[in-house]
């Protein structure tokens, strides 16, 4: 697969996980990442300052996830998979720890969605979790969404 099919892939997985959490109304959902944030800071690329800002920023998770009552705040990195792997979300897992602690992972798949922290899925050696914090209705509209978009 190419880089931009990838790209495009990462792109689809992650504007469900945004869509899809905004319908819960649950959650304030503020988009983070690096291809949001570099190209604001691009122009200024000539200051020493900004490329080190950019190295900083480069392994940002994708999202912030903000409870409505303001008690729980979630960074949350999104991936989509063809087909799920331990080994895989395991080494996913494990280069986001190296960065950050406390992120939630969220693998978008044809079959299904998961959704877990990386500390539990490096404990458990790559098992993650189906999400449970989306009523499986919403689950079922984003997946068949997820699916016109990226055919199996």
């Amino acid at each position: 697969m190419s880089f931009n099919e990838q790209l495009l892939k990462g792109r689809v997985a992650e504007n469900i996980f945004e869509l899809m959490f905004r319908e819960t109304k649950k959650y304030e959902i503020l988009p983070l990442g690096y291809e949001r944030v570099a190209p604001a800071l691009a122009q200024y690329h000539h200051l020493a300052q900004v490329n080190q800002v950019l190295e900083n920023i480069r392994h940002l998770p994708d999202f912030v996830l903000i409870s409505n009552d303001k008690k729980d705040i979630h960074f949350v990195e999104v991936k989509y998979r063809a087909h799920i792997s331990e080994k895989d979300t395991l080494e996913i897992a494990e280069k986001i720890l190296s960065h950050y602690n406390s992120v939630f992972l969220f693998v978008a798949t044809p079959e299904k969605f998961y959704f877990e922290t990386c500390e539990l899925v490096k404990q458990n050696g790559g098992k993650i979790n189906e999400l449970t914090w989306v009523d499986s209705e919403i689950q079922k509209k984003y997946l068949e969404l997820l699916k016109d978009f990226i055919p199996a």
